[in-house]
């Protein structure tokens, strides 16, 4: 999901890329990203490189209470969403 910049959790889990790996993260899935573009690239330098993809886990009782409150036009608070 392309937005204008990286959600809260996005920002958080590339801050942790970055001190895990001591190398650059660059947010990708930004405004202007074609559909499809991964979240984040690591330059690990010497032309080494790889991409991340964040995902949020969910148990799948929490994901069908919000798909049903979905359809009336309702939604609970996804911790893993910023």
């Amino acid at each position: 999901m392309t937005r204008s910049v990286p959600t809260a959790a996005e920002e958080n889990a590339m801050r942790i890329l970055r001190e895990i790996t001591g190398a650059p993260v660059t947010a990708l899935d930004i405004a202007g990203a074609n559909e499809g573009t991964v979240d984040a690239r690591i330059d690990y330098g010497h032309g080494r490189i790889a991409v991340v993809e964040m995902t949020t886990l969910v148990r799948q009782d929490a994901k069908r209470i919000r798909d049903r409150l979905r359809r009336f036009g309702r939604s609970m608070p996804n911790p893993g969403q910023g």
